[in-house]
């Protein structure tokens, strides 16, 4: 058993001496220890605070402070007054002293050695401030529990209490010293409102509470509270194990998975489908899914005029692509998935300005003017600018039909053409020079805050606002779009006038959405089909002719071996 001996005085049972703790062999072990046993003993009559003239007994009594001996043992004079000691009053730092003791306690927490390279990828992997705070908040209150559980006395329990009822004040500080960290992300949550954080639960003061006191001792008793808790804070186990579980953390949480949701949709045609997004605001990926269950359940009636939407069997479906595939650009002038307004009159051909004001001069400067920004292929390395005008573009079939003619008007010439297909179509942002190539600088990436005056575009809380795998399937099945703009008014469109290079420094910047080609499948598939045949029909022949089959296989095998490597030279090419 551990005992402890308090000496009290007997009249104003103010404290005369605390010995130090007799510990027994059971003392500190887990989970609680061996409790102490606190015996008091009744020396003298009163303190020297309590011996002045016309001072009553009982006046004392209700008053009665705890005088701290200054010439206890150096690990417990700092002791207060035992629960067991009659009406006793404990006295808490003012509120400038409380201020000071948090400005501390942040000071040491962000300048720690182990932990000043831990707050920057915090913040960063938080994906905002709301959640960096809340984080850094949640490890706090851990760590005071770690401490409590540690604490042998009233002034340990206390700085423990004081770790807790601070972490939020503390976490937020910390987070606003490296807000850069996320400034960088764009459209994130907005910084949340301070906190007013609980007063109780300090350290208390163990002076004397004199009112004679004629010099102020509140900044050497800032000083003597916190250096006698400092020590107990960080230099204990449950510091080293809050260090252990932050970086832990920041191991196990990366930046790219962080908030990353991946939706699942299902065209009208059975096609099953996929897309990543990040989430801007909480709730925007529901609305998300929403809007693509709307796409699937479209009124029917509205689409009727497209062609039949009952699934086609598998060998017209085979002779569609083939034809596709292989049809020359005079033939994709012909296509039904082509615009119908393209069959019209030349004055109503897409890319043509639209007649919004009376003379051409005008109008090519009008502010309602819209032109998408595409990025098509030129070679195998480069990609040119076209901006058709869509200002006559009001539904998503009509986009869509619209980006395929303008896909297969930029291919039209290439070499090779019909080996290739768009494989993704991504929002970008680039750089255009006065040869109109370009040079992509980030992907995704919207139009910045600066830059929404130029664009017209509907603000989405999800990066990017239309997965890739999506506009490529509408891309390829127009008929399968919405009759309304939803997606079109997600498509930044540069407003006004074309984008030109800047003639003085050659260069200017811009967003819209680039065409990534590869080898289409079909075509890779139908020419290792025909190198098959080839070689079966050689071996044949020769077998015929020269009557060796085993020589005329072996020369088609061989032949089948280098239309494979070609076909592997190819997709590595192209991948």
């Amino acid at each position: 058993m551990c005992v402890q001996l308090i000496e009290l005085y007997s009249a104003c049972r103010c404290l005369y001496y605390t010995h130090s703790i007799d510990r027994c062999a059971a003392f500190g072990r887990p989970p609680r220890g061996c409790p102490v046993q606190k015996r008091t003993i009744l020396v003298g009559y009163l303190c020297s605070s309590h011996s002045i003239p016309h001072t009553s007994l009982d006046t004392a009594d209700e008053n009665a402070g705890v005088d701290e001996d200054q010439e206890s043992d150096e690990g417990d004079g700092a002791s207060v007054l035992s629960d067991v000691s009659a009406p006793s009053t404990s006295f808490t730092l003012p509120d400038d002293a409380k201020q000071e003791a948090r400005d501390r306690l942040f000071q040491e927490l962000l300048n720690d050695f182990s932990l000043r390279h831990l707050w920057p990828q915090i913040v960063r992997i938080s994906f905002g401030r709301d959640r960096a705070v809340k984080v850094i908040a949640r490890y706090l209150a851990r760590f005071s529990r770690d401490l409590r559980t540690r604490a042998t006395g009233r002034q340990n329990k206390d700085a423990a209490d004081f770790v807790g009822t601070s972490r939020l004040t503390v976490a937020d500080r910390i987070v606003e010293c490296h807000i850069n960290e996320i400034s960088d992300k764009g459209e994130l949550i907005s910084d949340i409102r301070k906190i007013e954080t609980p007063q109780d639960g300090l350290v208390e003061d163990d002076e004397d509470d004199e009112d004679d006191e004629t010099e102020d001792p509140d900044k050497e008793e800032r000083n003597i509270v916190y250096e006698q808790v400092q020590h107990f804070i960080f230099e204990g186990a449950p510091f080293q194990s809050f260090v252990s579980a932050l970086k832990l953390f920041v191991s196990n949480d990366t930046e790219p998975n962080y908030d990353l949701v991946t939706i699942m949709r299902q065209s009208r045609c059975g096609q099953h489908g996929h897309d990543d997004y990040h989430e801007r605001r909480p709730g925007a990926i529901e609305e998300l899914q929403i809007l693509l269950k709307d796409y699937k359940k479209m009124n029917l009636e509205l689409v009727e005029n497209t062609g039949s939407t009952t699934p086609r069997t598998g060998t017209a479906n085979l002779f569609s692509i083939i034809k596709n595939t292989f049809s020359l650009p005079s033939l994709k002038g012909k296509s039904t998935k082509l615009p119908t307004f393209n069959k019209g009159s030349p004055g109503q051909s897409f890319g043509e300005a639209c007649q919004l004001s009376s003379s051409i001069q005008a109008s090519a400067l009008d502010p309602k003017h819209k032109f998408l920004m595409v990025c098509a292929p030129l070679a195998k390395r480069a990609s040119k600018a076209h901006q058709p005008d869509v200002c006559k573009i009001h539904s998503d079939r009509d986009f869509f039909k619209a980006l395929r003619y303008t896909y297969y008007n930029s291919r039209y010439g290439l070499k090779w053409r019909w080996f290739r297909s768009v494989s993704s179509i991504d929002f970008v942002k680039f750089e255009i020079f006065l040869s109109e190539l370009v040079n992509v600088q980030q992907c995704p990436s919207l139009p910045a805050s600066q830059a929404r005056t130029e664009y017209d575009f509907e603000q989405c809380d999800t990066d990017p606002p239309v997965g890739p795998n999506l506009l490529l399937h509408l891309f390829e099945n127009p008929e399968h779009a919405e009759v309304l703009p939803v997606l079109f008014n997600r498509i930044p469109k540069k407003l006004g006038k074309r984008l030109c290079a800047c003639p003085r420094k050659g260069s200017s910047v811009g967003w819209g959405i680039r065409f990534v080609e590869g080898l289409d499948p079909l075509a890779v598939f139908l020419c290792g089909c025909a190198g098959f045949v080839v070689s079966l029909a050689v071996s044949l022949v020769y077998t015929l002719v020269m009557d060796d089959i085993q020589g005329g296989f072996a020369i088609g095998a061989h032949m089948l071996a280098f239309f494979l490597f070609s076909g592997g030279c190819l997709h590595s090419t192209y991948r």
